[in-house]
């Protein structure tokens, strides 16, 4: 039986937000927006009701792509070009800022996952 390697950007994006991001996205809504009171923080109070998690997923997804769509153009030009010339002083300042996103996710990995100790 023969091995195949799927190479293709589409797929891997699909399986991993299908595997990972999906049940992240879940967990965070259950945990802080519906299990919680949010009474100091009055505007969280949008997405409480069924149609909030829809709101939810939409501003997570939209902040998602601006991401992916300032890497493109800016960083990898590899998929599609808008011939902006990026300088490689302005790229030192950028890259690190773009990278926020995915430090912030694993960072807060590491704080949902962890568990807690047991006492003896």
């Amino acid at each position: 039986m023969e091995s195949y390697i799927i190479n293709n950007d589409l797929l891997f994006t699909f399986l991993n937000v299908v595997s990972h991001g999906i049940p992240y996205i879940a967990l965070i809504y259950i945990r802080e927006i519906k299990q919680k009171d949010h009474r100091q923080l009055n505007w969280m109070q949008v997405f409480k009701p069924f149609s909030g998690i829809f709101l939810f997923v939409g501003i997570i997804l939209c902040l998602a792509l601006l991401e992916e769509f300032l890497w493109e153009t800016l960083v990898w030009n590899e998929h599609f070009s808008m011939n902006l010339a990026v300088s490689e002083s302005l790229l030192q300042f950028l890259v690190p800022l773009l990278v926020v996103p995915q430090l912030t996710h694993y960072l807060l990995d590491g704080f949902i996952w962890r568990r807690p100790k047991k006492v003896s």
